[in-house]
């Protein structure tokens, strides 16, 4: 009988009710073509782009392309590494401010500025140099974005500034309050031309009408808060966030569409820290990933399935990435807790070192109430791809086995097979007298 591999990660609330996961793999549809509409790929690998002189992990990425520079907050250092090939130099810039959240934001400028918002303080990086904004009309800020010219900073108390055009000073009367509900604010965020102002309860969009003396008004006001400030994404020329009512949601036009099941919406519940529960979004080989992370969980979206899966970092409960940044035509990620980037790539077959382990758990088969007795499995992947290798891991992977009587609680009796050396194409993956 054939044996679903399933196409997503959708553990039950027991285990025997559905045991189906997928850890760092996910599915493609080639169509009734393919030997199977889903074919299961494994994620990138890793290596190492930079490793800053940092004690901590990466809390920001940010790419100035015209002038190859990338920026990165890497502990409580601004790190800059810019040029390519032998004229690339890395230096630290500055000091940023705390150890958490980060927002980045830069402007239009011919040398950008880039706004640099940490722990309630303002950073400006122009031109190589940091220097910390000290302007006595902007309150301490928790987020900055940037629209139409303007720098916009959120403040907790519900209050908005925006700085001049192209310019980093801020004006004491150059503000508004997103009262539509009196919930404060959490962060503001950027969709296209419209501003978002988050808070816990409401999301507040405005919008640029060239008004004066304030050019920016409300466009309405939609009933879903933010429950996490890192959650924020910007995905397919809109966000996604994970909302105050424990659900990951895409904001569609001016509603909120929940993309999330039931089990990341357990994980969000379990998770102890939710202010801290971030996201990422990228686009890659044709999917549209995003990333939802806490202490001991990451679980990815895939837009173009819309089907969820997971990640898990060799030794680690959650995948290691976290900030995110397409740079020279590179997907870069930083290390959430070591001073480390990397860029992404499915040529590469470990995680900067480590194992990439890639686990299919398919759904449960039963024939109840009757028992079944297991004669031999097989198990139909493409064979031969080991390297040309001294590595006998790298030369003859394996794949490994293990079952589970009891519909998906507990396994045991791990197996191991060879999946083929370099060329063994007609290898055949089987695994003998499994029991009832």
């Amino acid at each position: 009988m054939p044996i679903s591999l399933g196409i997503r990660s959708a553990p039950g609330r027991a285990g025997p009710d559905s045991a189906a996961r997928l850890i760092n793999c996910y599915a493609e549809k080639i169509g009734d073509e393919g030997v199977i509409p889903y074919p299961l790929y494994p994620i990138d690998g890793l290596q190492v782009f930079a490793s800053p002189a940092a004690t901590s992990g990466v809390r920001a990425l940010v790419a100035l392309d015209e002038s190859n520079t990338l920026l990165a907050v890497v502990g409580s250092k601004l790190y800059q590494r810019a040029g390519v090939g032998s004229a690339l130099t890395e230096t630290i810039v500055g000091a940023i401010n705390g150890a958490g959240f980060v927002t980045t934001a830069r402007n239009r400028n011919a040398s950008p500025m880039v706004a640099i918002v940490a722990e309630r303080t303002v950073s400006i990086w122009q031109n190589g140099a940091v220097s910390l904004l000290t302007d006595p009309d902007l309150p301490a800020p928790n987020s900055v974005g940037f629209v139409d010219g303007y720098f916009v900073f959120a403040i907790d108390d519900g209050r908005w500034f925006i700085s001049g055009i192209d310019d980093s000073t801020v004006s004491a009367l150059d503000f508004a309050t997103a009262e539509g509900n009196p919930d404060g604010l959490i962060r503001v965020a950027v969709r296209g031309r419209d501003l978002l102002l988050m808070g816990p309860k409401t999301i507040e969009p405005w919008r640029n009408v060239g008004t004066s003396p304030f050019p920016f008004q409300r466009v309405t006001v939609i009933e879903r808060g933010l429950l996490s400030a890192p959650s924020v994404a910007s995905y397919e020329e809109t966000i996604v966030f994970v909302a105050s009512d424990g659900t990951v949601r895409r904001l569609d036009g001016y509603e909120t569409v929940r993309i999330s099941d039931h089990a990341i919406e357990r994980a969000i519940a379990d998770e102890p820290d939710k202010a801290s529960i971030s996201g990422e979004a990228w686009q890659k080989d044709g999917h549209s990933f995003y990333a939802c992370s806490g202490t001991d969980f990451t679980w990815v979206f895939d837009g173009t399935t819309q089907l969820w899966h997971e990640r898990k970092s060799y030794t680690q409960t959650r995948w290691r990435c976290s900030q995110y940044v397409k740079f020279n035509d590179q997907h870069l990620f930083g290390d959430f807790t070591l001073p480390k980037i990397y860029v992404a790539d499915r040529s590469y077959n470990d995680e900067s070192g480590d194992p990439l382990v890639m686990v299919v758990q398919p759904p449960a088969i039963n024939a109840y109430p009757n028992p079944i007795k297991i004669n031999r499995v097989f198990t139909r992947m493409v064979a031969g791809e080991g390297l040309n290798s001294t590595n006998d891991d790298l030369a003859d992977p394996q794949v490994m086995l293990e079952v589970s009587g009891d519909g998906g609680v507990t396994f045991g009796g791990m197996r191991s097979g060879s999946t083929g050396r370099l060329g063994d194409r007609l290898k055949r993956i089987t695994f003998n007298r499994l029991g009832y």
